[in-house]
C-alpha cells in the first residue's frame, strides 16, 4: 500500500488507461491515444477510490481524488521520459500546467519543512507511455518545485513499475481496410 491505497488500485487505473489507448485506430485523431489514456486513467482511479470514501473533486478543471480525512489528494498527469526511472534525472509533467499545480507544488514544499500537518498534500500519479518498450511506466510522487509551467522537483518519488502493452492482455483494434 501507498498513501493507504492498494497497489492494485493504481495498476488497474493505469491498465484501464492503456486499454483506452488501444481502443483508438488510425482513423482517430492524432492525439486521441494519449487523450483517451489520460481520461480513462483519471476515471478509473477516481471510480475505484470514491466507493472507499474518497471524494471526487475538480479544482479549476484539474480532476483530483481526495482522501476521507482530507490529508491527501491525487492528480493524474502524463510525464516525461524520466517517469518511472531512477538515475536519469527527475521527470516533469508532459503538458504545461498552470496556477493550481504551481500552488500545490509550493504548498507541498512548505509542508516538508513544517512540523504541523496543516494542509492537504497533493500527489501526482505520473505515467509515461514508452513507445520503444511498448509499456507504461508509472510512479506516485509528491511535487515540491514548479518552474516555467512544469513540475521540476519531487519531495518523494515512489516508482511503481511498468505495464507492458502486449496483445495477449488487451484487444488492440485494427482498422478495417
Amino acid at each position: 500500500q501507498i498513501l493507504g491505497i492498494k497497489l492494485d488500485v493504481i495498476r488497474n487505473a493505469i491498465t484501464a488507461g492503456l486499454s483506452a489507448r488501444n481502443d483508438t485506430t488510425r482513423a482517430s485523431a492524432v492525439c486521441a491515444a494519449g487523450g483517451q489514456q489520460w481520461y480513462k486513467t483519471v476515471e478509473a482511479l477516481r471510480g475505484q477510490l470514491a466507493p472507499l470514501g474518497w471524494s471526487i473533486i475538480d479544482v479549476n478543471n484539474l480532476p483530483l481524488i481526495r482522501s476521507k480525512n482530507n490529508d491527501v489528494s491525487i492528480a493524474v498527469m502524463t510525464g516525461s521520459k524520466s517517469t518511472g526511472l531512477v538515475g536519469v534525472g527527475d521527470p516533469t509533467n508532459q503538458a504545461d500546467k498552470g496556477m493550481v499545480v504551481e500552488g500545490f507544488s509550493k504548498s507541498n514544499q512548505l509542508d516538508l519543512f513544517s512540523e504541523k500537518d496543516t494542509s492537504t498534500q497533493v500527489w501526482v500519479l505520473l505515467y509515461h507511455y514508452d513507445q520503444s518498450s511498448n509499456a507504461v511506466r508509472f510512479e506516485l510522487s509528491l511535487p515540491t518545485g514548479f518552474e516555467k509551467k512544469q513540475i521540476v522537483r519531487w519531495g518523494t518519488r515512489v516508482i511503481l513499475g511498468d505495464i507492458p502493452n502486449n496483445g495477449s492482455d488487451f484487444e488492440i483494434k485494427v482498422d478495417a481496410p
